[in-house]
């Protein structure tokens, strides 16, 4: 999509996306032409940012912005996935060794009943005596569907649901044990009456 349909679709004005831009804050890069293509990838992390920088500075929100996907691989915030919620979160933790231009966050993402786990995890890969000081989640699902809703309003191709691979290989557990049991329910719709 154009920058047009992807400041339509994410609600970014022109002048804010430019301010991203050259704070160096945009989540994706921006080739140097002004012919540049974006995906819903794109809007959806833009979206993201807006929605992060309401709560925490903007350096933070563009950082949590950019490594969501990331974080949230191989679960697609567009494709299926129940009626579980997924968060991206922003965690923040202490670190009395830490160097002196540490951020001291991380991004972790998934469901929230996944999300304190991920981030003790995490915070323990990190070193000995580093604890945990604070979580900002934010919910995805509702951002993937208004992007989808607005994208298809402004006749756009990328406003399609993503579909599920038929491989789940590497998906967490309670992922593939639903998307099966999803699949199932599909298969005997159809049959014998």
């Amino acid at each position: 999509m154009k920058r047009k349909a992807l400041l339509a679709i994410t609600g970014c004005t022109p002048k804010s996306f430019e301010t991203y831009s050259a704070r160096d804050n945009l989540p994706f890069a921006i080739s140097s032409n002004r012919w540049s293509e974006y995906s819903i990838e794109d809007a959806f992390k833009l979206k993201l940012l807006i929605q992060a920088a309401e709560l925490t500075n903007l350096d933070t929100a563009s950082k949590l912005a950019s490594a969501a996907l990331d974080e949230l691989h191989p679960l697609d915030p567009f494709a299926f996935c129940g009626d579980q919620e997924l968060y991206v979160a922003l965690i923040r933790y202490d670190w009395p060794d830490k160097f002196p231009d540490w951020d001291a966050w991380t991004v972790v993402a998934g469901r929230w009943q996944d999300i304190e786990a991920k981030a003790s995890e995490r915070v323990a890969d990190i070193a000995r005596g580093v604890r945990l000081i604070g979580t900002l989640a934010l919910p995805i699902k509702p951002i993937a569907k208004e992007l989808l809703t607005e994208a298809r309003a402004f006749g756009l191709p990328e406003g399609e649901v993503h579909s599920v691979p038929e491989d789940l290989t590497g998906y967490p557990d309670w992922f593939v044990a639903e998307e099966q049991a999803r699949r199932a329910m599909l298969a005997g719709w159809g049959g014998d009456e």
